[in-house]
């Protein structure tokens, strides 16, 4: 028998300096932990969010948050995670993408002009050209062989 959910996460951790419930499970190259249930791989923090705190609101992804101590993506400590939007998530990132205000072409990274798709976010406007070049050089290789 292999316990619970519960205890295999608590089973297989190591809490860090900074609180951090580091999962011992291999990690992904991105550095997220993953764990098998009922055969599925699923992200160990998204597990702990869900068991420990609760659903995870509809439109909204768990963030690791720096303020609370946790250095580690893969961290499962419910004390360390917090359900925030995309948008929230992604500004307190560290990475430089994060501290863009404005994408190259000028367009602000707010409101009705941000689309943010698979945590990256994206200028609308200048995703909606993209599509319109695409579409157009589809149809003139259409042209030159048919």
């Amino acid at each position: 028998m292999m316990g619970s959910i519960e205890e295999r996460l608590l089973a297989h951790r190591e809490v860090s300096p900074s609180g951090c419930w580091v999962a011992t499970y291999k990690h992904a190259p991105d550095g997220y932990a993953y764990v098998k249930i009922q055969g599925s791989p699923r992200l160990i923090h998204r597990v702990a969010y869900e068991l420990w705190v609760g659903p995870i609101p509809d439109g909204l992804t768990i963030d690791h948050v720096k303020a609370r101590g946790c250095i580690s993506r893969a961290c499962f400590n419910p004390a360390h995670l917090e359900a925030v939007s995309m948008r929230e998530n992604i500004i307190r990132g560290n990475s430089a993408n994060a501290l863009k205000t404005h994408c190259p072409q000028g367009h602000p990274y707010e409101g009705e002009t941000l689309y943010v798709w698979d945590s990256w976010r994206r200028c609308r406007p200048c995703n909606t050209e993209a599509q319109r070049r695409r579409r157009e050089k589809v149809r003139e290789r259409k042209a030159a062989t048919g």
